[in-house]
């Protein structure tokens, strides 16, 4: 079986839901599971900061120019994942 990276999306909800589905028949137990946030993580928020509080301008606006360039490759590459 082979997946496209356009359908990648699609294909994970799908799977999410044959999970669940195949739990519930199977009356397998599950544990509940907190949702992963980094809201929650004050380390991972200080880094998250720090690393934004360096960033160049310059590099911003490099990032921002090069989109025109990368949502062309994504069209021609059929919604794959373009060249950075």
């Amino acid at each position: 079986m082979s997946f496209s990276v356009r359908d990648s999306h699609c294909d994970d909800l799908l799977i999410a839901k044959a999970k669940k589905d195949f739990f519930q028949r199977n009356n397998v137990p599950l544990l509940d599971h907190p949702a992963c946030s980094p809201d929650l993580n004050p380390i991972e928020n200080l880094v998250k900061n720090t690393t934004w509080n360096n960033v160049l301008t310059s590099t911003l606006e490099t990032l921002a120019s090069s989109i025109a360039k990368q949502l062309v490759q994504v069209i021609n590459k059929n919604g794959a994942t373009p060249h950075y």
